[in-house]
C-alpha cells in the first residue's frame, strides 16, 4: 500500500500494476477487528461511492442488497451486528488484489429500505463530522502556538485517526485563543491564522505548511482523461489587511493583489480594493501573510473545473493532478479540492473538482 499524499505515479506503471484496469475491487473492513464485510460476511454491495473533500467530512456510502432473509423475515444478524452506529469502517479501492486504503471513519447512519427488495443503506463519515457536533462556547486555550492548540483540539478524536502530521507554528504567536464554535470550525480557524492547511486523508490528519506539491499523476485527454473542464472568472483587485502592533498604538497594513490570470485585461480605472480588519495581525509580517492568504482564497474561488477518469485511488484532495493533451495554455497542474470514487455494476470511475490552478 502506497502513500497517497506523497507517492508520484506514472500511468504506465499503474496500468501494469492494475492489469489494465480490468477488475475493479473493494474491501470494506468494519470494527476494530477489521471484519471483511464483502469476503468475510459475503455481503453484496451496490452503488459504492466515496467522496473525499478538503473542506468537509470524507464520506462512504453503499447499499447491501443480499442481507435479508425473505423466508424468516429478518436481516442477517452477523451483518447487522457489524453495522452498529459508531463502529469503525475502513475502505480500500483498486483492482484485483492491488488495493489502496482511501477512507477511515465511523458508521454514521444505517437505513433499512423495503420496496422491490430489502436493502440496507450505509453511510460512514470521517473524524470531521463528530468535530462538527462538538461546539464549545467561551473556551480559552492558553498556549503560545497555533499548532499546540490544534494538537490539543484533536486529542479527543484519536480513535478516528492513526496519525497527526503537524508542522509546528512559531513560538509566542499568541497568548491565548477563545473558542466559540465547533471543533471543526475552530481547527479551520487555527489553520488560517497559523498559515497552515488542515485536512484529513484516510487515517492521517494534516496541519501542514502551504507549499507547492508534486502531482499525484499525469492524465492526458484522449488516453486516460475521459473529460475535463476549466472555468476562470474575472477578478482584478487588491486586498488590504489592517491590524495593530502588539502595543496597540501603531497601525499595521499590508496589501496583496488578486488577478485570476496574469494576462487578463484591466477594465477598472484605479484600484478595486477590499479592506479587512484582522485583530491577530499584530506585526507587518503577519499582516502580509494574512493579505496573501485572503488574495489566494479569492483567486481560487474564481477558478474552478472538473474532470473524469478511470478509477484511480491515487487521486486525493490536497494534491495537484497534472493535465496534458488539451492546449499549451490549459495544460498544467490543478489543485484538487474534491474527489469522488464510484464503483458499481458499470465499473470504477473517479471524478474530481479543481479549485485553483498551479
Amino acid at each position: 500500500m502506497g502513500n497517497l499524499m506523497n507517492d508520484r505515479n506514472k500511468m504506465e506503471d499503474l496500468y501494469s500494476k492494475y492489469q489494465g484496469f480490468q477488475t475493479p475491487a473493494a474491501k470494506i473492513l468494519v470494527g476494530e477487528a477489521g471484519v471483511d464485510l464483502l469476503r468475510g460476511l459475503h455481503a453484496q454491495v451496490d452503488h459504492l461511492n466515496v467522496t473525499l473533500s478538503l473542506e468537509s467530512a470524507n464520506s462512504v456510502s453503499f447499499s447491501i442488497i443480499n442481507a435479508y432473509d425473505y423466508k424468516n423475515r429478518a436481516f442477517n444478524s452477523s451483518v447487522m451486528d457489524q453495522l452498529c452506529l459508531g463502529n469503525l469502517l475502513k475502505l480500500k479501492l483498486g483492482y484485483g488484489s492491488s488495493l489502496e486504503e482511501v477512507f477511515t471513519g465511523f458508521i454514521y447512519s444505517v437505513k433499512a429500505e423495503f420496496g422491490e427488495m430489502a436493502v440496507l443503506s450505509v453511510v460512514a463519515l470521517d473524524v470531521r463530522r463528530v468535530m462538527d457536533d462538538s461546539v464549545r462556547k467561551g473556551v480559552i486555550w492558553r498556549y503560545t502556538t497555533y499548532s499546540a492548540v490544534f494538537r490539543q483540539v484533536m486529542e479527543p478524536y484519536k480513535k478516528l485517526y492513526a496519525k497527526l502530521i503537524i508542522d509546528d507554528t512559531p513560538n509566542n504567536e499568541v497568548n491565548s485563543l477563545t473558542q466559540n464554535e465547533s471543533d471543526h470550525a475552530f481547527a479551520k480557524r487555527l489553520a488560517i491564522e497559523g498559515n497552515r492547511e488542515f485536512f484529513v486523508c484516510n487515517d492521517v490528519v494534516y496541519f501542514r505548511r502551504k507549499s507547492k506539491r508534486d502531482a499525484a499523476v499525469s492524465l492526458s485527454w484522449g488516453r486516460d482523461l475521459i473529460s475535463f473542464s476549466k472555468e476562470s472568472i474575472y477578478a482584478d483587485q487588491k486586498v488590504t489587511v489592517l491590524g495593530l502592533m502588539k502595543d496597540g498604538k501603531e497601525q499595521v497594513a499590508a496589501t496583496a493583489e488578486v488577478k485570476t490570470d496574469k494576462n487578463m485585461k484591466q477594465v477598472v480605472t484605479g484600484d478595486s480594493s477590499q479592506t479587512i480588519s484582522s485583530p491577530t495581525s499584530d506585526s507587518k509580517s503577519k499582516a502580509e501573510q494574512k493579505a496573501l492568504q485572503k488574495a489566494e482564497e479569492i483567486r481560487r474561488k474564481k477558478q474552478s473545473g472538473q474532470g473524469i477518469c478511470p478509477g484511480l485511488p491515487q487521486l486525493v484532495p490536497g494534491r495537484p493532478v497534472a493535465i496534458t493533451g488539451l492546449d499549451s495554455r490549459l495544460d498544467g497542474g490543478y489543485a484538487m479540492k474534491r474527489v469522488t470514487h464510484s464503483l458499481g455494476s458499470d465499473g470504477f470511475q473517479t471524478s474530481f473538482e479543481i479549485g485553483g490552478f498551479d
